[in-house]
């Protein structure tokens, strides 16, 4: 790696749910080489879901004080705030993308943070919009994104 990448939710929660057995072990490799080489990139979006899963949804949940510093190392990366101009970008993403609203502001974020290579779980997007692999798959499917994506700017 060695431009900046937006990290979507479901990879820093597998990196941090012991739980998630290759998974885990995959997310948490590729976090800490974003910590090493310092390109990580989240979203206030981002950390308020890792807050949330962490302390429901993981295998093991973390209690709030272990969720509060693990929030707070986050904090040193670069955090894309998700503003009311993000949200009406989101939803023109949502609707040209035909992508969750949610999927649609991590796209947004990913934009405003000129990340070329969002890191997610699934893929951005239905099966029917055109992608090609984008960032590094964590399960056993590919990762894609829209070849039009806001991100794939030639200028970064």
């Amino acid at each position: 790696m060695n431009a900046k990448q937006f990290v979507d939710t479901n990879i820093l929660m597998y990196a941090h749910d012991v739980s998630a057995g290759a998974k885990h072990q995959r997310a948490k490799a590729l976090v800490e080489e974003l910590w090493r080489t310092r390109l990580g990139v989240v979203s206030t979006q981002v950390l308020r879901e890792l807050c949330v899963n962490l302390r429901r949804k993981a295998g093991r949940p973390l209690a709030l004080k272990a969720t509060r510093d693990l929030i707070a190392d986050y904090l040193s990366w670069p955090v894309m705030v998700n503003t009311g101009e993000s949200i009406l970008e989101a939803l023109e993403f949502e609707d040209r993308y035909r992508i969750s609203f949610w999927d649609a502001l991590a796209v947004q974020a990913a934009q405003a943070s000129r990340c070329r290579h969002p890191l997610q779980r699934r893929p951005v997007g239905r099966a029917d919009v055109r992608g090609r692999a984008c960032g590094e798959p964590v399960g056993s499917s590919a990762v894609a994104c829209p070849t039009d994506a806001p991100w794939r700017s030639s200028s970064t």
